[in-house]
């Protein structure tokens, strides 16, 4: 984070008006930790498996990909409706702004 964009993100931190929103500035960041997160739990998950059984090891390590893909589909959908409404909610605090 550069100094600017820094005391831009803890003056919104400390706004106790929520006049800015911190959370689409730190989003991406949110989605990296999650594919990482669910990538330990897939390694996990296969890394159990394979102490309780050999075969179970096997079906881990062919089905912990799915896992990790349809994971990572529906956190990037949760954030990308975040997104979305932060942008509405952009755009329509500009275009009212626009009228007045």
């Amino acid at each position: 984070m550069n100094s600017e964009y820094g005391g831009i993100f803890y003056k919104a931190l400390f706004d106790s008006s929520f006049s800015e929103f911190i959370i689409p500035k730190i989003v991406s960041i949110l989605y990296i930790l999650g594919m990482i997160m669910t990538g330990v739990s897939a390694l996990t998950l296969v890394i159990f498996a394979f102490t309780q059984s050999i075969w179970g090891g096997f079906l881990a390590l062919i089905f912990s990909p799915l896992y990790f893909l349809v994971s990572i589909i529906i956190i990037r959908f949760y954030f990308e409706i975040i997104v979305v409404f932060f942008k509405i909610y952009y755009e329509i605090k500009e275009s009212n702004a626009l009228k007045a």
